[in-house]
């Protein structure tokens, strides 16, 4: 009995081990079974554009240049702030951003 509960706490540890690093930096993408979504305070211009549809490399840098000057969004709804950016694009991509 002693054997199984020491086996079963060493394939645990080793678990957490293997785990653990990987779960303490929070990714600018993460992938589900269904999409992908954006960090929208923490992601490049080179994600936001692959990500976000509606969303090219110079929408995306405005995303960038925006967070830089105004600091965090608060919102999502705070994307439509950005110039060039309205709420069919919001709307499009709302399920694929995260803040």
């Amino acid at each position: 009995m002693k054997s199984i509960k020491w086996a079963v706490a060493c394939l645990l540890s080793t678990f957490l081990m293997v785990v653990s690093p990987f779960s303490m930096a929070e990714p600018e993408v993460l992938l589900t079974a269904e999409q992908q979504v954006v960090h929208l305070n923490s992601a490049d211009v080179d994600t936001l554009a692959s990500v976000l549809k509606g969303i090219g490399l110079k929408r995306a840098q405005k995303i960038v240049e925006y967070r830089s000057e105004h600091g965090s969004f608060e919102s999502v709804e705070d994307l439509i702030k950005v110039k060039g950016i309205g709420m069919s694009i919001l709307e499009k991509n709302r399920g694929k951003i995260m803040l």
